[in-house]
């Protein structure tokens, strides 16, 4: 739990949190590597910022993912959750990848600036938008079983690859892209 107005720095490549990690106050530097949580992840108030680290999900009961208008570099689910995204728009600049368990999605738009794998859980899309936004190509997508409502590809330098069947249940979008 990090509370008051300071700044920490997460030094080590990589840390493991085996319960939550809340951000009360303060402005939270994460590590270069990995950061390992096995609860929730809540920035109540303060700042995150992501130094290019991933965020592995461990838990095995509910838990939630809340960034509070901050950007994540990755993010990925390893534990079964399920997992709730609690912001209504949430910002991941890398890939996200649901290793096992369910997710359930932010509520207005999830912009992903790297690929996606959802192949080895569920994902609910909560009636809301993934914006694929990456300026790089070769980003790849795989929704395994679970469907989009409303997809969008919006940024012209960016490339994907779709490898497996996807769906949206609303809008596709060629934006820019």
């Amino acid at each position: 739990t990090f509370t008051g107005s300071g700044s920490w720095a997460m030094t080590d490549v990589n840390v493991t949190s085996l319960g939550s990690v809340t951000i009360s106050d303060g402005t939270v530097t994460l590590p270069s590597g990995v950061l390992t949580v096995g609860g929730d992840f809540n920035n109540a108030s303060g700042t995150v910022t992501h130094n290019t680290s991933e965020i592995d999900f461990t838990s095995n009961t509910a838990t939630i993912l809340h960034a509070n208008g901050s950007d994540l570099g990755g993010v990925r689910f390893t534990g079964t959750g399920p997992y709730t995204m609690t912001d209504a728009s949430l910002a991941i600049t890398e890939d996200l990848t649901i290793d096992s368990g369910s997710v359930i999605f932010a509520t207005g738009t999830l912009s992903l600036g790297g690929s996606f794998d959802g192949s080895g859980g569920t994902f609910a899309h909560s009636s809301g938008t993934i914006l694929f936004n990456s300026g790089d190509t070769g980003e790849s997508i795989d929704p395994g079983t679970s469907d989009f409502y409303n997809l969008v590809f919006g940024n012209g330098s960016g490339g994907w690859t779709i490898g497996a069947n996807a769906t949206t249940t609303n809008n596709f979008t060629l934006s820019t892209a």
